[in-house]
Order: C-alpha cells, then structure tokens, then sequence
C-alpha cells in the first residue's frame, strides 16, 4: 500500500503545464479547489475513473481562456497518466536511431549531436548533482528544485554569489552550493557560514521558487490578490492578461473613474475579460498613455517579488543586534 504521505505524482502536473505553457504552482492552483491536493490522496482522486478528462478539459478551459484548444486537450490527457506525444515521440526516435544502427558513415558530429538528444532527455533523478544545479541556476526549474530538495534532506545548502541583484535574479554560488549539498547529506548546516573568509547566508533551495516569493497585486486597489481574486473588490483577475490589468490600472487613476463604485469596477472588469482591444475601445483616452509605458516599459508593475535576503546586514554574532530568526 502506498504511503499516505506520498505526495501527487509532480512529474504529470509538470508536464501538463508544460503542455499549456503555464507553471507547475499555476496548475496546483486550478486543482486544488477540485479536491486534487498535494498528497496520496489527492493523486488517487485524479487517477479515478470519476475524474474525467472531459471534466479536466472543461476546469483547464475555464481556468485558462487564451491557452489554444489543442493545448487545453493535451495537458488534461497527461493529468489522466495518458500521453498524447506517444506515437509522435516514437516515430522521432526510430528516426534518431536509425541512423546509428544502419549508417556506418555516421560523423562525430552527428554522434554528438545524438548523445546530446539523449543527454536533454534524461529526468532530474537521472542526473548528477552538479549538472542538476547548474541547470536550475539556469531555469529554476520547479522539477529540478524538488529533486534538490530532496537529495539535500530538505536542508539548506545554496549559496548566492554577495551582490545586489533584482528578487528571482539573485547568481546561485554553483562551487559552494555544490559542496555544502554533499555535507548536506550527512549533517545539519548552519543559516550562515564562512566561505573564504566571507560569512555568507545558506538557503534552502525552496527559498528561491519564484512563485512563492510572487504577489500579484490588484490592478484595482492595489491590494494583493489571492490566487487572482481581490477580496475588496470581489473581483477575480486570474483569467486576464498583465497587459489587461496594466490597462484597468490606468483607467482606475483616470478621474472618469471611481474606485469605491461597484458598477465602475463590474465595468471595467467584463471589459478586461474580453481582451485588450475591448479596453482601448471601451477607454480610448487611456490608449496613448498605455502605449508610451509599453514601448519604454514603464507599464505599472503590479507583481511584486520578495528578496531573499535582508537588506539589514546580518551579524552572525549578533554583536550589533541584528538577528535573523
């Protein structure tokens, strides 16, 4: 019997958001409310005959307008453990093998060029701990962090390069972290650490995920928004566009429009919903400014990252009063 704590299988919620070019945190999001929670039991949910893909197409369409149709049909297939790539994947690598096997002029260019197909197509588990990170520095990868996570025992080990660097930007020590997520495995490692004569602060990898250090903020009122919806103004922003929200950010500063006025933001809102066309249509004044801020991209941020780091100096012996819990 499988564990209770196992978790959902994270590797057919990846690759369905991959599949509708959202992130994983964005998929969880849309199920969870369906009862598909992060554990054994939401898995076996999803597994069930009960949960359709019919129905999985319908909470993907809904949750994610502008994904086109073919996308939306694909990620629910994957969410069923069906693969709509199959046949395709299997006519590709008959293709890339064949050469190998028939060819005997085959270069070492093409020799490498396949080891390099086989090379992108291994999973996280299938790497090396220092390629794994490497990679991750790159991209962030959700799946890369998790494996991570994983072979450090959930303890810290990332080290940033010192620096003064954008939130979800910060340069990831690759050396250091490489070392101290070997010692990882095998002791507990302090928040901070000397490194060359530097103290430097160790993170958890998880610290670093984007999603969790995002807050997107209501275009409206300004006020942050859960999982899309703002609770002043019961209005749901999960299915419109940063483009769109920048817009009604506009409209809302005009002196045409009141804020406090529930038929003002329901008007602004169901244009919103309708694209950005229907916004510059419905507020045609709002256009000229809208597009300045576009092309010097000075549109109004209404997402908001978290720094890693306390931008108080830290004292590891607290001589000073700076302590970090």
């Amino acid at each position: 019997m499988a564990d209770a704590k196992t978790s959902t299988n994270p590797s057919v919620v990846s690759k369905a958001a991959q599949a509708l070019g959202k992130s994983y945190p964005n998929v969880r999001k849309v199920l969870a409310p369906l009862g598909i929670s992060d554990d054994h039991e939401g898995w076996r949910l999803l597994k069930a005959k009960t949960t359709t893909s019919q129905y999985l197409e319908d909470v993907l369409r809904k949750s994610f307008p502008k994904v086109p149709e073919l996308k939306i049909l694909a990620a629910a297939a994957i969410l069923k453990g069906e693969d709509p790539f199959a046949e395709e994947e299997k006519a590709e690598d008959h293709k890339k093998v064949e050469p190998v096997v028939v060819n005997s002029s085959v270069t070492s260019s093409d020799t490498s060029a396949i080891l390099e197909v086989i090379k992108e197509n291994r999973t996280p588990a299938q790497m090396k701990d220092r390629e794994l990170l490497e990679l991750y520095a790159k991209n962030r990868d959700y799946e890369i962090e998790q494996e991570l996570h994983k072979r450090a025992k959930f303890k810290r080990f990332v080290v940033l390069v010192p620096g003064k660097y954008e939130p979800g930007k910060e340069v990831i020590d690759i050396d250091n972290s490489f070392e101290m997520l070997k010692k990882a495995r095998r002791m507990e490692i302090p928040q901070m650490a000397s490194f060359n004569g530097n103290i430097l602060q160790v993170h958890r990898i998880t610290e670093l995920n984007p999603e969790d250090r995002r807050t997107e903020l209501c275009p409206v009122c300004g006020k942050a928004l859960f999982q899309g919806y703002c609770q002043d103004c019961g209005l749901d922003f999960g299915g419109v566009g940063m483009d769109e929200r920048a817009y009604v950010n506009l409209i809302s500063k005009s002196a045409s429009f009141d804020a406090k006025s529930f038929s003002d933001r329901r008007a602004v809102y169901a244009s919103a919903l309708k694209g950005l066309e229907d916004l510059k249509q419905t507020w045609p004044s709002i256009a000229p400014e809208f597009e300045d801020l576009k092309v010097s991209n000075n549109l109004p941020q209404l997402v908001i990252m978290k720094p890693v780091l306390s931008e108080k100096k830290m004292d590891p012996f607290h001589r000073k009063g700076n302590r970090t819990y």
